[in-house]
């Protein structure tokens, strides 16, 4: 992501920067020290509760000045430059919305919203996962069935 300067390499605890001061939200980069990459937002607003994704946990927690932190983690340091892209687009998308600052949050989080439909749902006609489990278990269970009736 571009901005600013570099953060530390081995941040001895979480370090932020300020990503765009001329941005009108407050949006920080930032490092902890088990190397995981952040993103945190600082809003006015209570921030709803919102679900993990898979390789990212998000997290709001009320500041001692009265604000509010969205942060996102990245849980996986293998993804981190997968990890910019959705990064990148929930601060430039939110640039010239025109908003006021308590309807950013809104806006951020439906945009938030639209990533985690991209990243998990995957292709709507395509089973999930636990869909597929759950068939092979099924087609197993039929098999071991037809073989004890065959036996008869």
């Amino acid at each position: 992501m571009t901005g600013g300067t570099q953060l530390r390499a081995d941040p001895p605890h979480a370090v932020f920067q300020l990503f765009d001061s001329s941005h009108p939200l407050d949006f920080y980069l930032g490092k902890d020290n088990e190397k995981h990459k952040l993103l945190l937002l600082v809003t006015p607003e209570e921030p709803p509760a919102i679900r993990d994704m898979r390789a990212i946990r998000i997290r709001s927690f009320k500041r001692d000045d009265g604000k509010w932190s969205l942060l996102l983690v990245l849980d996986s340091a293998g993804l981190s430059p997968m990890f910019s892209m959705p990064c990148e687009d929930l601060i430039e998308s939110s640039r010239n919305t025109g908003l006021q600052a308590d309807q950013s949050l809104g806006y951020v989080i439906r945009r938030l919203s639209n990533w985690r439909q991209l990243l998990e749902r995957g292709l709507p006609d395509l089973l999930s996962e636990n869909e597929v489990r759950g068939l092979c278990g099924e087609l197993l269970t039929l098999t071991r069935l037809f073989i004890h009736v065959g036996k008869k």
